[in-house]
């Protein structure tokens, strides 16, 4: 990919036209998110690891809780899959889109200019190999395979809470003894059988919900850099777009181009912020639910304090963050949204102002 992006700067000192000088840029963007979400996950291989050793030893089944919450998990990932297939998909077109012409017209998927003869045998067949393995392989499982990365295990995280404010509403009472049942083939019996299986099952949620407030921050260390770098790759994609499109010498062959840009990278953006906005609602029904449980009625008056205490510092709700500059959630992305909006108001105002000083 950092060939391919070496010929695409080479290439904008020969465009002639400013539509042709976006459809670069934007080519530029692209390979440049698959560059660097791509070193960013190699470089923080070590907490992704972790965070997908968490899920697989230490997270609970998402069938502990049978009704109404199974249900609403289940229909939870079919909607993420749902908003994942499109992104997929719109990658998957746009790769078709511009790998098929050079079968029919001697030309390069990519734009490229590298001071040589490409055009002869087997240059250009090298050449082409090497730009679609490029955007099939590295550029397309690079940008999709870290955001379904991510989705995948912020999908987990959320999950997890609506497990666990089931799990401490039933505290101390009926449904509390199959739970807890079930949590023995999973968890470790940290209490011996002559303890209270009350306090057991309490110390099981307390533990759960420190390894929640843990693998959040993990999170944040290791795909805090990808977000921040995303909300930025989104707010020059959505400019770049419009931009394309407000030209009066806006071609229509350029139409599906520009419209499969603005939904990769507000559906890209979107997902992001749809995981950081509902782990943060589901977080923050903790309170909520263990207050709902049966703790008024404990015997036990140190639990009772420990459950006070829980309660109290349930408040403390985690957040996604990038690096702590902004959270990730839909207020954010719709103040991202407002910000590639205003840059692009900017643009258009110094494109006029260029445009009257050569009149």
């Amino acid at each position: 990919m950092t060939f391919i992006e070496i010929g695409l700067f080479l290439n904008l000192s020969s465009v002639d036209s400013i539509p042709r000088l976006v459809f670069i840029m934007s080519l530029v963007l692209g390979a440049f998110q698959s560059i660097y979400k791509i070193l960013i996950i190699w470089y923080k291989a070590k907490y992704v690891k972790d965070l997908i050793d968490d899920v697989m030893t230490k997270f609970w089944p998402y069938d502990l809780i049978e009704g109404k919450v199974k249900e609403d998990i289940r229909r939870f990932y079919v909607i993420f899959t749902c908003i994942m297939t499109p992104l997929v998909g719109v990658g998957l077109c746009w790769g078709i889109g511009f790998l098929i012409p050079p079968y029919f017209f001697r030309k390069l998927p990519f734009p490229i200019e590298y001071g040589f003869e490409w055009s002869t045998t087997p240059t250009y067949e090298i050449l082409y190999i090497i730009q679609s393995f490029g955007y099939q392989v590295v550029m397309l499982c690079g940008v999709c395979g870290t955001d379904t990365l991510f989705i995948s295990i912020g999908a987990s995280a959320v999950t997890q809470y609506r497990i666990l404010h089931q799990c401490l509403a039933s505290l101390n009472k009926e449904d509390m003894v199959n739970i807890n049942n079930k949590l023995d083939k999973f968890v470790d019996r940290d209490l011996t059988k002559s303890h209270d299986r009350v306090k057991e099952f309490f110390v099981r949620c307390l533990k759960h919900h420190q390894l929640l407030l843990e693998f959040t921050g993990k999170i944040n260390n290791a795909f805090g850099l990808v977000v921040l770098i995303q909300l930025s790759c989104s707010v020059a994609g959505i400019c770049v777009a419009a931009l394309l499109v407000s030209r009066p010498d806006f071609s229509a062959d350029l139409i599906f181009f520009t419209c499969i840009l603005v939904v990769a990278y507000l559906n890209q953006l979107l997902i992001y912020c749809i995981i950081g906005n509902q782990l943060y609602y589901e977080a923050s029904l903790l309170p909520e639910s263990i207050y709902a449980s049966n703790w008024i009625e404990l015997k036990d008056k140190t639990m009772k304090k420990d459950v006070m205490f829980l309660i109290h510092h349930s408040q403390q709700i985690p957040k996604l963050s990038a690096y702590s500059l902004y959270n990730v959630d839909m207020n954010s992305y719709l103040k991202v949204v407002k910000l590639a909006f205003s840059v692009y108001t900017l643009l258009l105002k110094l494109q006029d102002k260029q445009a009257n000083k050569i009149e």
